[in-house]
């Protein structure tokens, strides 16, 4: 039976369903774009067109006939795809639309959409598949490059070592990638749908509700910073660019934005700016130990070279009571320049980092008498009554040495500035694991403006004495870095007139003396 026969023969067995005379299906059958096939189950095409030869690279439908025995090697890639055909066939009774790799004459691979259907001779009862078939490669290529393609930014959005992330017109998540997970520490499932300000810190909130509508409306935001919460509660500091999709009539469809983490940047400028800081402190300290050196030890010096000079000019017509007024200076005059060079040694130790720090429980009622007895023939001198009120039981945990520099300088500070008859009180507070202690003159006190710059390096606070005292200065910062190297801190009470009152506290050790 002839290619076109069998058609016909087919349609008109189903109950005449061809009204066109034969040598016009024949002709149809014969110029058709697509490729029209008959099959036996036993697995051999009967009959075929022309389209459908040239589909499987073959000159004529004869010759695919005569070299095709059988189609399940010859024609499928895969032989069990043919099976998996046949199955669906007898279940459905046909099949639509169904894709499989096919075999050219060639042995080249390609693709065909297939729609068959099982056709049975109601005379002989034979059984016949009648279907037709269409060359999809092109289409399965274009399809794959796709898919390739797709796949290929799916794995440059996940992998990208950029944290990137999508919302929706509202701020809510779409879409993020594997990067802004990692930094964020969140999984994927717990923020898709949830709004963005969900992982902002409080404060930028509302700064992103206000802005959104902007950049919706812009359509670009860069260089925009907002302080993140991961998941463990910690926050970062993150610099943002993005840019708004729209639909072809220019509607919002998603925003694309990508951010970096600039926290740690922004800890280094911080570290920065805060050496640059430490830096001009240290330069203005610098400017300041020379300056003492130049002035504070000049000017006395120059003074006793002056003493000692006239008593060599005049030792013979100088009158004893001359004499011992100007071993009175003198012995003054070295006294302060003693001070002056402790404590410019001490200074110059703590600046280098060459001062040890080992506290050890104190006594401090008898620190502080340790350092009364020093200073009491000053004292005398003066008629100020130095008063040590501190409990005997009181025990704190300090560097001895670092103490009584401290006690040492404020004493020597209030008797400066305290006139003849006047009272220097020591007395100390325990507050939980603190002890403060202050020292209390009734002397000429201290405005406002002076009281700001006493433990500044930088600013000038230098006043002499209630008889013309000197002092450098220095003597309170060493006070209060030993005070800060303890832990503790430092300050004054003061009015001019009614005395000053400097205040510093130190831990307090567990074990008292019985």
């Amino acid at each position: 039976m002839k290619v076109t026969e069998s058609f016909v023969t087919t349609m008109q067995a189903e109950g005449g369903a061809c009204r066109i005379g034969l040598q016009e299906c024949h002709d149809t059958l014969m110029h058709a774009p697509i490729g029209i096939f008959t099959s036996v189950p036993e697995g051999r095409y009967v009959s075929l067109n022309p389209a459908m030869a040239r589909m499987y690279g073959y000159e004529s439908p004869e010759e695919m006939l005569t070299l095709i025995r059988d189609i399940a090697t010859q024609v499928y890639v895969d032989p069990a795809d043919r099976e998996l055909l046949l199955r669906l066939l007898e279940q459905n009774g046909e099949v639509l639309n169904y894709e499989s790799r096919r075999l050219r004459r060639d042995g080249s691979m390609f693709w065909v959409s297939l729609n068959a259907r099982i056709i049975v001779d109601p005379n002989s009862g034979a059984v016949r598949y009648q279907g037709f078939s269409t060359d999809i490669s092109q289409r399965k290529l274009a399809e794959q490059a796709r898919l390739e393609s797709e796949e290929r930014f799916r794995l440059l959005f996940q992998n990208a070592p950029m944290p990137y992330q999508s919302l929706d017109e509202k701020g809510n998540f779409l879409d993020v990638n594997q990067s802004f997970l990692h930094v964020l520490g969140y999984s994927r499932e717990e923020l898709i749908g949830k709004n963005f300000g969900d992982v902002l810190h409080p404060d930028w909130v509302d700064h992103f509700k206000t802005n959104f509508p902007k950049f919706k409306a812009i359509g670009e935001i860069l260089g925009v910073e907002f302080e993140m919460v991961k998941k463990d509660g910690s926050t970062i500091l993150v610099f943002f660019n993005g840019k708004i999709q729209k639909d072809a009539q220019g509607r919002f469809q998603r925003t694309h934005c990508i951010f970096q983490d600039v926290s740690e940047q922004r800890r280094v400028e911080q570290a920065l700016e805060k050496s640059r800081e430490e830096l001009k402190a240290l330069l203005a300290d610098k400017d300041k130990f020379f300056s003492i050196i130049a002035h504070d030890l000049r000017s006395p010096l120059s003074g006793l070279l002056g003493l000692a000079e006239m008593m060599g000019r005049d030792d013979g017509g100088l009158s004893p009571k001359e004499l011992r007024n100007i071993a009175k200076i003198m012995g003054k005059t070295v006294g302060d320049l003693f001070a002056l060079l402790e404590n410019l040694l001490d200074w110059s130790r703590m600046q280098r980092g060459l001062t040890a720090f080992e506290p050890v429980p104190c006594v401090l009622r008898e620190v502080i008498a340790a350092n009364i007895g020093l200073l009491r023939p000053w004292a005398i001198q003066k008629e100020v009554v130095l008063s040590n009120t501190v409990a005997s039981k009181l025990v704190v945990s300090a560097d001895q040495a670092m103490l009584n520099t401290v006690i040492r300088n404020l004493l020597s500070n209030a008797l400066k500035f305290t006139e003849r008859g006047g009272t220097v009180n020591i007395r100390a507070v325990e507050a939980n694991a603190d002890v403060t202690v202050a020292v209390q003159d009734s002397g000429v006190g201290m405005d406002r403006e002076t009281m700001e710059g006493i433990f500044s390096m930088t600013r000038k606070t230098r006043n002499r004495g209630t008889e013309g005292e000197s002092g450098s200065g220095l003597g309170l910062l060493l006070c209060k870095e030993f005070v800060e190297r303890h832990g503790g801190r430092i300050w004054a009470e003061s009015a001019p007139g009614l005395g000053s009152t400097f205040f510093f506290t130190l831990s307090q050790d567990k074990i008292r003396e019985a």
